[in-house]
């Protein structure tokens, strides 16, 4: 039984997102509170810590991925597409289960019929396995959906319009604390620490909205874990002369073995093929490059950024029934061409298509990542992703989540597909991963005890 570390500032959270202050604590006129007299429980102070403590963590999680990385080195060069020598407890006979490489890799097949996607999908997959499965975690939930009634923090009044819900990818327990990990893929720079990708993270407000829902279980979070990939900056190249000559006669590329019809398919055109830039990629993620592919970042639950989250949340909730009532959803033109590609509305927008046309139709249901919840297509239902839609553009929100648009042929970004084929491929990665753990919580949410000023117990 493994029990997250808990203690006084669990009720100190609990109080204060009923919009209370916990005894021994003073409140002032914007709302904080702080311990009388007493500057070593500061927010400052305890915002330091955390981050210290996570920045320590971060560190031996590098020192860990660094010698398994010179592990791998050390050991045997590749054969097929055995990556070196599988850690012991990663090796498998005949009639055992998949190890978590294998079930991985098997599920990007299934995921993708795109050949060059499967490839890129695998090589990286190879390096994230050489990279992390050094570093001890132990798996306790895997893509859990958590739903939960809504509370105003000021007067601890529940919501009878929304819930809020959220699809968590992974639950971990490391010495004996709770930590919501977050599976993300990027095109920006990962390895510098200080890079505009990580402030914009820091910001994120996905992970205060699933540490929200996990306080409302009564679970309380240490923090959230970034796990971020890189997509390959390399593409399939032309092999030189010299390069294919040196293939056809040690029949090996980049460590793996290639078989005669692999070198029959180079031969026709003297490009890579799918299987032989996949060698490749496998080979710089791993060995020349780990650091610019694969990187994780730990970011410690607060009670203020909770409490400050909780406060939001509620505000744009305000916001959201507002704008239904008034039917008010004005457009934002600088969300037309965010992500490098145009908003699938933009020709409603525009004017040269119509809700109404051939070329849309409702779904039944307006959150694809999540379950069905209830019979009324989600409309009532909060996430983090359409809080940051609706924050994005409120005419973008109105037609994906309150009259539920979809394209007939929907168009197949490649940035979307790789991102869901990626997602697919973690979920069976960490599946064959997961422990029975037990963590104390709350078997129904704070909603379905029935107390809006309910304070979860501890643990």
């Amino acid at each position: 039984c493994v029990t997250p570390s808990t203690g006084s500032s669990t009720r100190r959270t609990g109080a204060r997102l009923i919009g209370m202050a916990a005894p021994g604590r003073q409140r002032f006129a914007n709302g904080s509170t702080r311990r009388r007299n007493d500057h070593r429980h500061s927010p400052a102070r305890e915002a330091a810590v955390k981050n210290a403590e996570g920045f320590k963590r971060d560190q031996e999680d590098r020192m860990a991925a660094s010698a398994t990385r010179d592990a791998y080195q050390a050991s045997d060069q590749l054969a097929g597409h055995h990556w070196h020598r599988r850690r012991a407890r990663n090796l498998r006979v005949a009639g055992d289960p998949m190890t978590p490489l294998e079930a991985g890799l098997a599920a990007i097949d299934t995921a993708t019929e795109d050949p060059i996607i499967q490839a890129k999908l695998r090589g990286l997959l190879r390096g994230y396995h050489a990279r992390w499965s050094g570093v001890p975690m132990t798996v306790s939930g895997i893509e859990q959906t958590l739903t939960s009634d809504l509370y105003n923090p000021a007067t601890k009044a529940r919501s009878r319009a929304v819930v809020m819900a959220g699809k968590l990818d992974l639950q971990v327990v490391e010495d004996g604390r709770f930590w919501i990990c977050d599976h993300k893929t990027s095109s920006e720079d990962i390895g510098d620490p200080d890079s505009a990708y990580w402030r914009q993270l820091a910001v994120e407000g996905q992970h205060h909205h699933y540490g929200l829902l996990e306080f409302l279980h009564g679970r309380r979070i240490e923090g959230a874990i970034w796990d971020v990939v890189r997509k390959p900056g390399i593409s399939p190249k032309q092999i030189t002369k010299a390069d294919q000559s040196a293939l056809f006669s040690s029949k090996h590329y980049f460590g793996f073995s290639v078989s005669d019809a692999g070198l029959e398919s180079m031969r026709a055109d003297g490009r890579e093929t799918p299987t032989l830039y996949e060698y490749r990629l496998s080979y710089d993620c791993t060995e020349m490059r780990p650091e610019w592919y694969f990187q994780r970042r730990r970011i410690a639950r607060l009670d203020d950024a909770t409490l400050e989250y909780a406060e939001e949340l509620w505000g744009h909730t305000q916001d959201i029934l507002l704008a239904r009532r008034e039917n008010r959803w004005p457009r934002n033109s600088g969300a037309c061409l965010l992500y490098g590609r145009p908003c699938q509305f933009l020709g409603i927008c525009s004017g040269y298509d119509d809700p109404e046309s051939a070329n849309w139709k409702r779904r039944e249901w307006v959150h694809p990542e999540l379950p069905v919840l209830n019979g009324n297509a989600g409309r009532d239902v909060l996430t983090s992703s359409r809080v940051r839609c609706f924050q994005t553009c409120r005419r973008k929100h109105f037609y994906q989540y309150e009259l539920g648009l979809e394209r007939v042929e929907a168009e197949d970004a490649e940035a979307l597909h790789f991102g869901s084929a990626w997602h697919l491929a973690m979920e069976r990665y960490f599946e064959s991963q997961k422990e029975d753990v037990h963590v104390e919580c709350n078997d129904e949410p704070v909603n379905a005890v029935g107390c809006a000023g309910y304070t979860p117990a501890e643990g």
